[in-house]
């Protein structure tokens, strides 16, 4: 398997930006809802630390949504495997929905935070923005909205429009048509993207 993508598979560098992505997704949401469940004070320091590492999670997936649409670009797609054309235009718009979402949900995280940095697994930090030069410029200067103002639609967008619908919407669908192609299509959908997966040989698999 080699770096970058073929008409056949996807290369080592789309499957680990894929797979490491998906892990920061399920680590962001894992952490989240344990603080919910098992810290139910929003003040206290055990619930502010679990905070963190959701913030943590949800930032990497922001910070590497750019290189891998940098990846896609300037590879090759592979081919897909035969299917009707409402599969494929479905399939399209549902990844450059899952893209959107990639940016915005983790944008619209870090808009609405306030207090300090954020320690990225304790080797750099990110200036929340409330603590940027941005927030004053931007927010009170231009805008001339507190904090408070400026944070309660940005917090309706990032919990209630990305994080609870839009998030496990995209998600289900595209983990169910994975699994439909994989189960019932018997076709290379899922395989291109596993690494060490072994293609089923078909007309498209075959290209190179």
């Amino acid at each position: 398997m080699g770096l970058k993508n073929s008409y056949a598979t996807y290369g080592s560098v789309a499957k680990w930006l894929h797979w490491l992505m998906a892990l920061c997704f399920i680590g962001a949401y894992c952490a989240v809802y344990y603080g919910i469940w098992f810290f139910p004070d929003a003040r206290s320091p055990d619930r502010n630390f679990i905070r963190g590492i959701h913030t943590m999670f949800g930032l990497s997936v922001g910070l590497l949504v750019l290189p891998r649409l940098i990846w896609k670009v300037v590879n090759v797609e592979p081919h897909p495997d035969p299917a009707p054309n409402w599969q494929h235009l479905a399939a399209k718009y549902a990844h450059w929905g899952l893209y959107f979402f990639m940016i915005a949900c983790p944008l619209t995280g870090w808009l609405g935070t306030g207090g300090r940095s954020v320690n990225m697994f304790w080797l750099f930090e990110i200036p929340t923005f409330r603590g940027s030069a941005l927030f004053p410029w931007l927010v009170e200067g231009k805008l001339g909205l507190t904090f408070e103002e400026w944070e309660h639609p940005i917090d309706i967008a990032h919990k209630q429009v990305f994080g609870r619908w839009m998030a496990w919407m995209l998600i289900l669908v595209h983990i169910a048509a994975a699994l439909y192609h994989h189960v019932f299509e018997k076709d290379n959908t899922l395989r291109r993207m596993v690494p060490r997966a072994k293609l089923l040989q078909t007309e498209s698999s075959s290209e190179k």
